[in-house]
């Protein structure tokens, strides 16, 4: 079990990692039980793997390659955000393009610092729970658990949350088309403000079979769309000591 650090860009297959983030300790191959670290670097997905946990501190990010798998196995955070601005994954690739995340993804502790960012039109599929980050921030720099920023498709199998901190949703979509769907439920966070389970903004197509609830931080609604979203809910709308569903 050991923590390793991207030495490059490049495949995951090709690149070097090193037990230090400096390349100063000793090169091994990841394994199942190990936690990967981008460190900077843009490290490319390109088959399926299995490890412990994915994060890019100090930067950079794990780009999936279409077609792939990427499974993480921690019972926390297995994608855990932890650099503004970009996802410690992401998926970037266009339409038709489609990969899979099995793994619990959780957004950061700081601003803006995403599990996972999807910026292309492609489709990702996450397999496991969504959950927003404990950055108290605003409406700009929330720590969220997937920011979409172009007309993608999100696919999530597993409960969506709202974070611990204020502004830090489950998932934020912006101005753009985009598809989300969600079998499971939706709930708004514990954060002070704010902590949507699904904060959208744009034209965006919203499905979601599950329950839908308001969390029990203030104004913490389950879904918040500010935009021309299209949303279908196929089970229960609730209240809770925050706010509505």
């Amino acid at each position: 079990m050991a923590t390793l650090y991207a030495q490059s860009t490049g495949n995951w297959s090709a690149i070097t990692w090193n037990t230090a983030a400096n390349g100063s300790g000793s090169n091994q191959t990841p394994a199942a039980a190990d936690t990967l670290v981008s460190n900077s670097y843009t490290v490319t997905v390109d088959a399926n793997y299995t490890v412990t946990k994915v994060t890019n501190t100090g930067g950079g990010t794990f780009s999936l390659a279409n077609g792939v798998t990427l499974t993480c196995t921690d019972a926390t955070e297995g994608v855990v955000g932890d650099a503004a601005n970009v996802g410690a994954v992401t998926m970037s690739l266009a339409s038709p393009n489609a990969a899979t995340l099995a793994a619990k993804v959780k957004g950061g502790n700081d601003a803006n610092e995403y599990g996972v960012a999807l910026s292309g039109t492609g489709q990702i599929t996450i397999n496991n729970t969504v959950t927003g980050g404990s950055f108290f921030g605003s409406d700009a720099t929330g720590a969220d658990g997937v920011n979409i920023s172009a007309a993608g498709t999100l696919i999530v199998n597993g409960a969506v949350t709202g974070g611990s901190g204020s502004y830090s949703r489950g998932i934020t979509c912006g101005l753009v088309a985009a598809t989300i769907t969600v079998t499971g439920n939706v709930t708004g966070g514990s954060g002070y403000y704010y902590a949507y389970g699904i904060n959208n903004t744009g034209p965006a197509t919203i499905t979601v079979t599950g329950t839908v609830m308001g969390g029990m931080g203030a104004y913490a609604e389950g879904i918040y769309n500010a935009g021309a979203a299209t949303l279908t809910v196929t089970g229960n709308v609730m209240g809770s000591s925050g706010y509505a569903g």
